[in-house]
């Protein structure tokens, strides 16, 4: 469960995010290059702004589960 981390600028390559929550998590600038997501289990208000090397399709299926985009600052 990584529900409401800070993961702003983090490098997360090759992570496994199967079965994780990512519900309201600051993902802003994190470099997702070939992390496994297919199964992230929830991602709703995780703020996916910025993300470097992100797989084919995550950023859209993302906002399709209810993450968003911002680039403000959300503390």
């Amino acid at each position: 469960t990584l529900d409401d981390a800070d993961l702003y600028g983090a490098t997360l390559t090759a992570a496994d995010l199967a079965d994780a929550t990512l519900e309201n998590t600051d993902l802003r600038n994190a470099d997702l290059r070939d992390i496994r997501w297919q199964q992230i289990a929830g991602i709703k208000s995780a703020n996916i702004a910025g993300v470097r090397n992100a797989p084919e399709g995550f950023v859209a299926w993302a906002l399709s589960k209810g993450a968003v985009q911002s680039s403000s600052d959300p503390h």
